[in-house]
C-alpha cells in the first residue's frame, strides 16, 4: 500500500512488504516532502500505528492506526 500524492511516504516493513495501512491508498498518509523525516512504528498483536512528520520541527501526524493487512503472514519464526 502507499499514501497519497507522489511520495515518498512513511511505511511499515511488516515482514512481507511495505505497508501504509490496509487499503491500497491510505488517504491519511500524505507525501513527506521535508528534507528530513521522523517516523514511528508501534505494533501489537494484529494492530499497528504509523506516525510521521518534519524532523526539524512540529508534531508527528498519525498516518495510520488500525489492524494489520490481511496479507500480513504474521511474525517470522526461527527455523
Amino acid at each position: 500500500s502507499r499514501g497519497t500524492g507522489e511520495g515518498p511516504w512513511v511505511q511499515a516493513d511488516l515482514e512481507d512488504g511495505l505497508w501504509a495501512g490496509v487499503d491500497k491508498v491510505n488517504k491519511n498518509s500524505d507525501s513527506m516532502k521535508f528534507p528530513y523525516v521522523t517516523a514511528m512504528l508501534k505494533g501489537k498483536a494484529n494492530w499497528f500505528t504509523l506516525k510521521g512528520g518534519d524532523a526539524q520541527g512540529g508534531p508527528l501526524k498519525t498516518l495510520y492506526d488500525g489492524r494489520r493487512p490481511d496479507e500480513y503472514p504474521g511474525p517470522m519464526r526461527k527455523q
